[in-house]
C-alpha cells in the first residue's frame, strides 16, 4: 500500500509497454537489440513513432498532471461534484481508459508548467523538417504555445500588451488542444494554477539516462546552482528517457516564459528552442552544463549532485526479519481503508523523539493522501524539529511524508529478491499487474496515484537495510559445532557476483597494518626450504613418464631437486652450493625415497629436463659472447648429467616389460620380443651424439626401439607404480599408495600445513616407536589404540608416547601408513628407520618455525603480537581494533559517490564479489562474509579468518588451501601454529599437491560437511541477476538479509527432529528465538 499523491512525478509512472492482458507497466529492462536489426531491421510497429501517436501522448500526460494533483481538486476547481455522475464520471472514466492504454512513444509531462515535452525520432526529424525536441504548454494567457516554430519568429510575434492570443497554428499546438478539449475548460483552469504569478526563476528539467528505462519514471525536485555566468539556484525535475541526457530549462518572466527544450550530449549541449547562433551559448545551454557528465560519475561536480548512496528516509530503527501479528493486520487495514475509499490515519508521537519536549498545543502539519501522515512543529526553539511518526510501531517503512509503505509488503519484495532470487523487475511486474488489477475492480479509485519502479525499489532498499540492521547474533553461530566463540571445523569460499562499482578504491578506506614476510619462517617451515625444489620432487616421484619442461631461469632449483633424490648424480662442485642448514635434512630425506622409490628410473624425465636447462643457458651464454669459464658449475653438470644418461640402456624398463609380458604368450612371440628387445638396445647405443665429449640418445631411435619391444605398439608412459621398489610394489596398488602419499606429502610440502605445534612431542614419539627393537610387537599396539574413539585409554603401554596416539587418532594418513608399513617384510626396518630420521627433523621444523621471534618493526612477529588476539573475546578484540583505528566505525559509506541501482553510472566495472565463512554441518549456516574491494583469493581468506575468530578454527576448509598455507607461511605463523589449512572434497581432486591437504587425510574431517559453502554458493548464485546491479551498499543490504533469513532456516531444520517442508513458516521459529522489534510483543510469551 502507498501513500500520498507522491513527491514528484518521480514516484508516477507515464509511460511503458504492455502485456498480453492490455494493462500498462513500466518497461523495467534494459533495452538490448541485440542482433536482431541485421535481420532486416525492426518489426513493424515496434518502434516508438512518436509523432504519429502524439495525441496518445498528449493525452497521457494531460491524465499523469490530473493525478498528480488530485482528482477531487481538479474536480473542486470546477465545481462539479465527485460523485458517479455527470462530469466527475466523465473524468474518471477519461483517467481510467488513457492511463490503460499502451503508448509506446516519448512523451513527458512537464511539472513547472501545464504541458509535455516530447522527443521526435531521425526519419521524423528529416521527413517533416522538424527539431528533435519540442515541448507543447498552456502560457498565462490560456492559449496553447509550441518551440518547434524558433526563438526567432517566437520572439518577433510576441506581444505581452495584448490580453489574448490564439494558439500557435502548428501540429503539435493543434493536438495538444484537441487532447486538453478531451478534459473540458482545462486552460481556464490552468491559468489560474499556473499563470503570471510564476515566479521567473529558471528551473531546469533533467532527463538522465539510467537503468534502461523507457518512460518518465518520474520527477525529483532539488536545489542546484545553475552553472554558467551569474547562474542563480534552479529547480530541477529528474526523468529517465532512456536516451542521452536531455532537459528543459523554463527561463523569461510573465508571458514570456518559455520551457526550452536542450539536447545534452556527451561532447556538445543544444538547445532546440534558440535558433540562432547562439543555440550552443545560450542561457538554456547554460542551465545544463553539467547535465554533459551525467554518464561519467568522476568529477567532484557531479558527485555533488549525484543521489546519495544511500536512500534517505524517515523509518531508520531495525525491524524484524519476518512479519508479526501487527505488521499483517496494519496490512490488511491499508487494504481495507483503500476498498472503503477511506485515509489512513498515521499519528504523530505526544513528545519528541529528539527533545521529548510534549507535543501541547503545536500545530499539526499533515502530508494526505491514501494515507495522512500526522505531524507538527516541535515547540522547542533549540529544536525546531519537524516531528512524525518513525514507522516501526505504525507497521510501515515511511521513506518521504508523502511516500511509505507496509513492512509486510516491503518484507514480500524483500523475501523475492534477495532470498528466492527473482529479480526486482520481474517481482515489481507481478505487483504492478496485481495493483492495476485490483484499481480496475474497483478496490481502489482509479485516479489514485500510483508509485514507480525507482520509488518501490528506494523502498525496499530502506528495508532491506533496516532488517539488516543490528541483526541478532545467533543467526550467525552454530549451536551444532560451536562451543562459545570455538569452533573446530570452518569452510570458506568466494563467490564472483559483484556489484557494479566505478573509481570505488577512491572512496573505500583500508583499515591495515604493514606486514612484512619473513623468509626465515619460509625457510624453516619444510624439510626442505625451496617451494620449487620440492615441486621437482613431487613431479619427478609422482609423474616419472611426464616430460618435466625446466626453463632456464629455473635450471638451480631443479637441479637442488635432483641433487636431493641423485646425489651421485651431480657433480661435487654443485653440491657444494647446497645450504648447510638444509643438508641433514636432504640426507634425511634422500634416505627416505630410496628405500621407497627405484630413484633412477623415476629420476629419467628430470635429469632430462636439467641436462636440456643446462644445455640451453651454456648454449645462450655463447650466442651472446659471455661464455662460461671452464670451471663453470653448469658444465660440470651438463657433463655429469650427460655421462649418466648415456649409461643407462635405452628403454631397459620398457622392453623388460614387454618381454615379461611376451613370455606369457607363445614362444614364437617370446622370440620376437626379445630380438626387438636387442634391437632397441642396440640403437640406443649406436645412435649418440656428444656435448663437450659427452654422449647424448636419439630420441627417434629410442621411440622406434621402444615401439618394437611393445610388438609394434608405443608404450604407454612409466607409471607411478612401476618406479617403486620392488618390496613395495609387492604390497599392491591400494596398500602402497598409503605408503607412498605419506612420503610424498613429508617431501613436497610444508610441515606446518599439516602439523601444530602441539605435535611435535607425538613426531618425535613416532620416530621411537619406528627405530625401537621391538617395532613388530608395539605397531599392533599403537595402531588398536589409535582407531578408538575418545582418550587414550590407562592400559596403554607407558614406554610409548600417548602424545604420538593423540596425533595417530586426528591424522588418518598416519594411522594408514604405519598400516602398511605392518604389512612390509623385507623393507619393514629400513622404511621404519629412515622415516623416523625424517619425523626428527619434521619435529625440528616445527619448533624452529613457531620459535620466538624478535619484534621488529613491520614483521610478522609484532603482527602477531598486536592482533593474535590470545585470550580476548569478540568484543575484546573489536574494542582494540577501533583503539587502534578510531574512524572505522564511522567509515563515509554514504559519501561513496557511486550509484546505489544503476546501470549506467557503473556497468562497466564490477567488484570481485563477497567472500563467505560457512560452519560444516549438515545445515551449514554463514558465520560471516565480506563484500571483496579486490579480487579472492588466499590473502581474503586469512584476513576473513583472522577478523572474524578470537579463538581460530581447527581446520580451515578452502578450494585453494596450498595456496592459502603458502600466503600464510611468512606472514601468519600464529595461524598455523593451532588451524590446519585443508581443500575441501569437491575440488581436492583436482589438485597435484600432496594428500596432507585432503580432507580425507583427517579424522575429523571424515563426517564433516567440507562443501558447505559450495551448497550456500548455490543459494547466493540465485541472486546473480540481483546483485549484478546493484551498488555497494544493496550488495551488502541483499547479502545481509539473505544470510539472516537462510541462516534462520537452517537452525530451523537444525532443531527439528524430522524435515521440514518447503512450505514451513520459519516466522514462528524466529519469534520463538527473538521478541518482535516493533515493540508489539511478538515473541515475549514463548520466550518466558
Amino acid at each position: 500500500m502507498e501513500m500520498g499523491e507522491g513527491n514528484g512525478s518521480d514516484e508516477v509512472t507515464v509511460d511503458g509497454d504492455a502485456d498480453g492482458s492490455g494493462y500498462r507497466f513500466p518497461d523495467l529492462s534494459q533495452p538490448r537489440p541485440g542482433t536482431r536489426h541485421a535481420f532486416g531491421g525492426r518489426t513493424v510497429g515496434t518502434g516508438r513513432n512518436t509523432r504519429a501517436n502524439l495525441l496518445q501522448g498528449y493525452l497521457l500526460a494531460i491524465a499523469t498532471t490530473i493525478t498528480k494533483i488530485g482528482v477531487e481538486k481538479w474536480l473542486e476547481e470546477f465545481g462539479v461534484a465527485d460523485d458517479d455522475r455527470g462530469g466527475a464520471a466523465a473524468l474518471r472514466s477519461f483517467l481510467e481508459r488513457t492511463l490503460t492504454t499502451p503508448y509506446r512513444g516519448q512523451v513527458w509531462p512537464l511539472e513547472t508548467v501545464f504541458g509535455a515535452m516530447a522527443q521526435i525520432s531521425d526519419t521524423d526529424q528529416h521527413l517533416y523538417k522538424e527539431q528533435e525536441l519540442m515541448t507543447c504548454w498552456v502560457a498565462p494567457r490560456g492559449d496553447i504555445q509550441c518551440t518547434c516554430c524558433g526563438s526567432t519568429a517566437k520572439e518577433a510575434t510576441l506581444d505581452v500588451e495584448v490580453p489574448t492570443v490564439g494558439d500557435d497554428g502548428c501540429y503539435h499546438a493543434k493536438l495538444f488542444g484537441d487532447a486538453l478539449a478531451s478534459v473540458g475548460k482545462t486552460r481556464r483552469f490552468v491559468s489560474r494554477v499556473a499563470g503570471a504569478d510564476v515566479p521567473a526563476d529558471a528551473a531546469v528539467v533533467n532527463t538522465t539516462r539510467t537503468g534502461g528505462t523507457v518512460g518518465a519514471s518520474g520527477a525529483r525536485r532539488a536545489s542546484r546552482a545553475a552553472r554558467g555566468r551569474g547562474g542563480r539556484d534552479a529547480e530541477v525535475e529528474v526523468f529517465h528517457t532512456g536516451g542521452l541526457p536531455i532537459a528543459v530549462v523554463v527561463a523569461g518572466e510573465g508571458r514570456r516564459r518559455v520551457p526550452a527544450p536542450v539536447k545534452c550530449a556527451r561532447k556538445t549541449t543544444s538547445c532546440c528552442y534558440c535558433d540562432t547562433s547562439r543555440k550552443k551559448s545560450c542561457v538554456h545551454v547554460l542551465h545544463t552544463r553539467h547535465l554533459r557528465q551525467g554518464d561519467t560519475a568522476g568529477s567532484a561536480t557531479v558527485l555533488d549532485s549525484a543521489t546519495p548512496t544511500i536512500v534517505k528516509a524517515i523509518s531508520h530503527l531495525e525491524l524484524s526479519a519476518f512479519n508479526c501479528d501487527q505488521s499483517v493486520k496494519v496490512d490488511m487495514d491499508l487494504l481495507y481503508a483503500a476498498r472503503d475509499g477511506k485515509t489512513y490515519f498515521v499519528p504523530a508521537p505526544e513528545k519528541c523523539p529528539t527533545c521529548a519536549t510534549p507535543r501541547g498545543s503545536a500545530a499539526a502539519d499533515p502530508s494526505k493522501g491514501t494515507m495522512e501522515l500526522d505531524a507538527y512543529t516541535c515547540s522547542n526553539k533549540e529544536c525546531g524539529k519537524w516531528v512524525c511518526a518513525e514507522g516501526r510501531k505504525e507497521g510501515l517503512v515511511i521513506l518521504s511524508p508523502c511516500t511509505a509503505a507496509s513492512v509486510t509488503l516491503v518484507r514480500h519484495f524483500a523475501s523475492q529478491v534477495a532470498v528466492e532470487g527473482n529479480p526486482f523487475s520481474q517481482t515489481f511486474r507481478t505487483w504492478w499487474t496485481s495493483a492495476l488489477e485490483r484499481r480496475r475492480a474497483g478496490v481502489w479509485s482509479s485516479a489514485t496515484p500510483g508509485r514507480g519502479r525507482r520509488t518501490v525499489s528506494r523502498l525496499l532498499s530502506v528495508g532491506l537495510r533496516l532488517m539488516g540492521k543490528d541483526a541478532p547474533f545467533w543467526p550467525f553461530f552454530c549451536d551444532t559445532c560451536c562451543d562459545g566463540d570455538e569452533i573446530d571445523v570452518v569452510t570458506a569460499d568466494g563467490i564472483w557476483l559483484g556489484y557494479l562499482r566505478r573509481l570505488l578504491f577512491n572512496y573505500y578506506a583500508t583499515y591495515s597494518e604493514k606486514c612484512d614476510s619473513n623468509p626465515t619462517l619460509i625457510h624453516a617451515a619444510s624439510l626442505i626450504g625451496s617451494e620449487w625444489v620440492r615441486r621437482y620432487i613431487r613431479l619427478a616421484l609422482t609423474e616419472p613418464g611426464a616430460t618435466i619442461a625446466v626453463s632456464t631461469e629455473q635450471r638451480k632449483t631443479a637441479a637442488l631437486a635432483l641433487a636431493v633424490l641423485l646425489p651421485g648424480v651431480m657433480p661435487q662442485s654443485f653440491l657444494n652450493t647446497f645450504s648447510a642448514d638444509q643438508k641433514a635434512s636432504a640426507d634425511a630425506l634422500h634416505s627416505l625415497l630410496s628405500v621407497i622409490w627405484d630413484l633412477d628410473l623415476a629420476c629419467v624425465q628430470l635429469v632430462k629436463g636439467v641436462h636440456s636447462a643446462m644445455t640451453k643457458f651454456i648454449a645462450a651464454s655463447e650466442t651472446n659472447n659471455r661464455p662460461l669459464p671452464d670451471n663453470a658449475v653448469e658444465r660440470d653438470v651438463a657433463v655429469k648429467l650427460s655421462a649418466w644418461l648415456a649409461a643407462r640402456p635405452v628403454g631397459a624398463g620398457l622392453a623388460a616389460a614387454a618381454a615379461a609380458a611376451a613370455g606369457a604368450a607363445a614362444a614364437a612371440a617370446v622370440a620376437a620380443a626379445a630380438d626387438a628387445a636387442a634391437a632397441a638396445a642396440a640403437a640406443g647405443n649406436t645412435n649418440i651424439a656428444e656435448l663437450e665429449g659427452a654422449p647424448a640418445q636419439d630420441p627417434a631411435a629410442a621411440a622406434a626401439a621402444a615401439a618394437a619391444a611393445a610388438g609394434g605398439r608405443r608404450p604407454s608412459p612409466t607409471t607411478a607404480f612401476e618406479v617403486l621398489a620392488p618390496g613395495v610394489r609387492s604390497l599392491g596398488a591400494t596398500v602402497a599408495h598409503d605408503l607412498v602419499a605419506f612420503c610424498v606429502a613429508v617431501a613436497s610440502d610444508p610441515v606446518v600445513s599439516a602439523f601444530n605445534l602441539e605435535h611435535a612431542s607425538g613426531l618425535r614419539g613416532l620416530a621411537a616407536l619406528l627405530r625401537s627393537s621391538t617395532l613388530a610387537a608395539d605397531l599392533p599396539v599403537v595402531l588398536n589404540e589409535a582407531v578408538k574413539v575418545g582418550p587414550v585409554g590407562a592400559a596403554f603401554p607407558v614406554h610409548l608416547s600417548s602424545d604420538m596416539v593423540v596425533l595417530l587418532k586426528e591424522l588418518r594418513m598416519g594411522v594408514a601408513f604405519l598400516n602398511a608399513l605392518k604389512q612390509l617384510a623385507v623393507l619393514r626396518d629400513d622404511v621404519a628407520v629412515a622415516t623416523a630420521g625424517c619425523l626428527d627433523k619434521m619435529a625440528d621444523a616445527l619448533t624452529a618455525y613457531h620459535a620466538e621471534q624478535p619484534l621488529v618493526a613491520d614483521s610478522a612477529a609484532l603482527f602477531g603480537a598486536n592482533w593474535c588476539g590470545d585470550g580476548m573475546s569478540r568484543e575484546e578484540m573489536r574494542a582494540k581494533f577501533l583503539s587502534v583505528f578510531p574512524d572505522a566505525s564511522d567509515d563515509p559509506l554514504p559519501d561513496l559517490g557511486v550509484c546505489s541501482k544503476n546501470y549506467q553510472d557503473a556497468r562497466k566495472s564490477s567488484s570481485p564479489g563477497a567472500f563467505i565463512i560457512c560452519c560444516a554441518c549438515s545445515h551449514p549456516k554463514v558465520l560471516g562474509f565480506v563484500v571483496l574491494d579486490k579480487r579472492e583469493g588466499p590473502p581474503a581468506l586469512l584476513d576473513a579468518i583472522i577478523t572474524r575468530f578470537s579463538y581460530l578454527p581447527r581446520f580451515i576448509v578452502y578450494d585453494f588451501g596450498c595456496g592459502a598455507v603458502r600466503s600464510a607461511l611468512g606472514k601468519l605463523p600464529w595461524l598455523l601454529a593451532v588451524s590446519t589449512v585443508v581443500s575441501d572434497a569437491f575440488h581436492i581432486i583436482n589438485h597435484v599437491c600432496s594428500k596432507f591437504f585432503a580432507p580425507a587425510s583427517f579424522t575429523i574431517l571424515k563426517h564433516m560437511n567440507t562443501v558447505a559453502h559450495e551448497q550456500r554458493n548455490r543459494a547466493i548464485k540465485a541472486l546473480k541477476r540481483v546483485l549484478a546491479a546493484c551498488g555497494p551498499v544493496e550488495y551488502t543490504s541483499i547479502l545481509s538479509y539473505h544470510m539472516l533469513v537462510q541462516n534462520i532456516r537452517a537452525a530451523a531444520r537444525d532443531s527439528c527432529t524430522t524435515s521440514l517442508p518447503e512450505s514451513f513458516d520459519f516466522s514462528s521459529f524466529y519469534f520463538s528465538r527473538v521478541k518482535c522489534a516493533c515493540g508489539c510483543g511478538h515473541g515475549e510469551s514463548d520466550e518466558e
